[in-house]
């Protein structure tokens, strides 16, 4: 019997790596057909799900449902596998009674799983837009949908294994998402964290709060491979968090720099979190394009993080820390990381398939570990590794399949153009208004999700309705991005901040709000995208430098305000008086509703005043003439 209990306690693993290895196998034999492999995707991503549930649960009652849940998962998948060919070619049309049962029966199993892993604002949200599909030419008014009988309706949602479930986003997931998540693990075990714990002491010794740099840097490193903001804090927060709080940070600041550094990873170029890679699949617009549209919004979000996280490490009078630095150990792993991301960029560049490409880079980064006895992990470590990104990956995919669901739903019964409408009656048609309550609508819905996640859903809802506006397709896609990245620190949920509040044993209200204040200066760059299509372009015109300029000039003077702080000092009445009015310029500017080149020149203005000020004040006090 208790030969029985240890194969069990380990069969979820087992389970979950023979699963990564059948995806990796694929990436070079294709073992059977694409759709049929997004249908092993999905039943597999629900299977490891409910097994692992199974393992944790304590409860009689808890094991007996989801041992329910994992029969119909198993026979579902075995069902459709069989059926593929046929479902694909029938397209809905003519389901058999048992086609359509078995629809009803996916679509619970994915509702029912969604409800266990993210609570009730995806399981509803994903339940309205199945009885929408099926009861919607009943809806009153503009809401009224097309009618279609239940077959055509079921069709589109899954049963004919190449719409809905199986294949808006799903694709993305079976692809993309899932070789990015055992990237990010395989890396951990590949012993790079403790390399950059090692950079973060040695830039401590020459700057004040050196672990804020160097989590500014380390976390988006990683956090551009893994693609989620709450995974990379849980991941590189537990080393970065705690050396932050040992130089003196408090631990809501600490935690503030390293959500900030980990939403930065999502918007970096060239993998961007796999972002690009998902808004080439929603576009169709080549990937190297969207990277290249990327470029300066990343130098400008990551020039205002680090003044901002500057103008935090002052106003916390920290000391320089002098601590050992083993850069033998740094010299030994850099290898482990280099290499790998090296060679996964140069591969994107040359526009070979992200699966292709991530798996390459993964057997890279193991292939390097194991050169050296230092870096070498053991075979569990591998394994382990493997089966908790597979595990991570499945927590994603499941939330996936809801969104494929609603994505189906707002195309196929034209839902998108009608929220358009009803958004711009309440802005009464002004682009700024609407982009506001986009900007709003874009948070709610990623609250607590993933960046893929959140990306994709505001996709599904807020980008029609900006193209409705007349706004560009890839202002409007980056628009939604960034603000679904933005909603990993956004209060009341901010999950980016719960996680790290844990891990730095604080308040979690003062980790959001500290991270809140710390991100503020960012959410004027979604609107600048919005006013100046410049700035998503390499070759930046007069008008989008103008708008680079006084974003950069707001965002110094936003935070300088927020912390009561600038480079050379606390900033006085004059100052805030100077300050407030040049931020109090620059917004009409971003956000479109004013475009006098003369507001940025004001801004600027009150910028280089206050520096000023302050450079002659310290020069007087160093001369003795004066206390300030």
């Amino acid at each position: 019997m208790s030969k029985i209990k240890a194969a069990w306690s380990t069969a979820p693993e087992v389970i979950a790596v023979v699963i990564a290895l059948v995806h990796l196998t694929y990436v070079f034999y294709s073992m059977w057909s694409f759709g049929r492999h997004c249908i092993f995707h999905v039943a597999s991503m629900l299977l490891v799900i409910l097994l692992f549930r199974l393992k944790e649960a304590h409860f009689v009652r808890h094991r007996v449902m989801i041992g329910i849940l994992l029969s119909l998962v198993l026979v579902t998948g075995v069902y459709l596998l069989i059926g593929a060919t046929r479902l694909e070619l029938s397209f809905g049309m003519g389901l058999s009674n048992l086609d359509f049962v078995v629809g009803v029966i996916l679509i619970a199993l994915v509702v029912t799983t969604t409800y266990m892993l993210w609570g009730w604002t995806l399981t509803i949200l994903g339940m309205v837009a199945v009885l929408y599909m099926f009861f919607g030419p009943n809806a009153p008014g503009v809401l009224k949908a097309p009618a279609m009988t239940p077959d055509t309706a079921m069709g589109f949602l899954g049963m004919s294994v190449c719409t809905g479930v199986f294949g808006f986003i799903i694709p993305i997931s079976a692809t993309m998402l899932f070789y990015f998540m055992l990237f990010g693990d395989v890396l951990h075990v590949g012993g790079v964290l403790p390399m950059f714990i090692e950079v973060g002491k040695w830039i401590g010794k020459k700057l004040r709060g050196g672990g804020a740099y160097v989590a500014l840097v380390a976390s988006s490193l990683l956090g551009t491979v893994n693609g989620a903001t709450i995974a990379n804090v849980a991941l590189t927060g537990q080393y970065t968090i705690p050396m932050m709080k040992g130089q003196g940070l408090k631990g809501e600041s600490a935690v503030a720099v390293e959500c900030v550094s980990s939403m930065g990873g999502q918007i970096l170029p060239p993998i961007m979190g796999t972002g690009a890679f998902i808004m080439a699949s929603l576009t169709y617009i080549p990937y190297v394009d969207i990277c290249k549209k990327a470029v300066f919004p990343a130098v400008i979000y990551y020039l205002l993080a680090l003044i901002a996280i500057t103008l935090l490490v002052r106003r916390s009078n920290i000391v320089l820390v002098e601590e050992q630095v083993d850069k033998g150990l740094i010299l030994r792993r850099l290898p482990v990381f280099a290499v790998p991301v090296a060679m996964l960029v140069y591969l994107l560049v040359q526009r070979y398939s992200p699966g292709y490409v991530v798996t390459i880079a993964l057997f890279a980064c193991l292939a390097i570990a194991f050169l050296q006895k230092s870096t070498r992990p053991s075979l569990k470590a591998v394994f382990d590794s493997l089966a908790h990104g597979t595990r991570m990956a499945a927590e994603v995919a499941v939330a996936v399949m809801l969104l494929a669901i609603v994505g189906q739903v707002v195309i196929t019964t034209n839902l998108a153009p009608k929220l358009a409408f009803a958004i711009m009656g309440l802005s009464g048609g002004n682009i700024a208004f609407s982009a506001i309550l986009l900007m709003v609508i874009s948070i709610l819905l990623g609250m607590g999700m993933p960046t893929p996640v959140a990306y994709t859903l505001a996709a599904i809802v807020v980008v029609p309705a900006l193209v409705r506006l007349d706004i560009g397709l890839y202002q409007a896609h980056f628009f939604a991005f960034y603000f679904a990245v933005f909603a990993a620190v956004t209060p009341p949920v901010a999950v980016g901040p719960l996680v790290g509040s844990r891990i730095a044993n604080a308040n979690f209200w003062k980790c959001s709000m500290a991270a809140m204040r710390l991100s503020l200066p960012f959410f004027m760059l979604p609107f600048a995208f919005l006013a100046e299509p410049g700035l998503l372009t390499l070759s930046i015109d007069f008008d989008a430098a103008i708008m680079l300029l006084g974003c950069l000039a707001g965002g110094i003077m936003l935070s300088s305000l927020l912390f009561r702080q600038y480079f050379f000092g606390e900033i006085d009445r004059v100052d805030t008086v100077l300050f407030a009015l040049g931020v109090a310029m620059m917004i009409p500017y971003a956000l479109g509703l004013a475009s006098s080149e003369f507001l940025v020149g004001g801004a600027i203005l009150a910028l280089v005043v206050v520096t000023i000020k302050q450079t002659v004040g310290w020069r007087c006090v160093l001369k003795g003439k004066w206390s300030r």
